[in-house]
């Protein structure tokens, strides 16, 4: 996870616990979330050469893409930056998203750089171009 991913995660646990819900289900769930957030570490900037992370804002606060990056052509691992093939053929956003405005602009950077797309909800996608 990105580092504003984990932190934004931190808040909303935060937040809901502040928010005083009486189930203690909820609460044991809050509980063990925070568990294991502690042990979520920043993600780099480069895993190898090849493999980047790269920035995609807007279905979550921290959302972030793989570029795999290999000399022929740039492939992009996007997760909820783009849902599907029809997401894509259409150029939406998902429609809960955190930031609008920012999945937008990060589907746009998508567009422009990389070449193959695996969607969160769906199988590769090449586009014609």
């Amino acid at each position: 996870m990105s580092g504003q991913e984990i932190e934004s995660v931190r808040r909303h646990l935060e937040e809901t616990e502040e928010s005083g819900p009486d189930a203690p289900d909820v609460l044991r769930l809050i509980q063990s979330e925070r568990e294991y957030l502690n042990h979520v570490r920043p993600a780099p900037d480069r895993f190898t050469p090849q493999v980047h992370l790269f920035p995609t804002p807007g279905p979550t606060a921290g959302s972030c893409s793989l570029l795999l990056v290999p000399p022929t052509r740039t492939i992009a691992i996007v997760g909820d930056a783009i849902l599907t093939r029809d997401h894509l053929e259409a150029g939406v956003v998902f429609e809960q998203s955190h930031d609008a405005e920012a999945a937008k602009d990060s589907l746009t950077e998508l567009l422009e750089i990389a070449d193959v797309f695996v969607p969160g909800h769906d199988n590769t996608v090449v586009p014609m171009r």
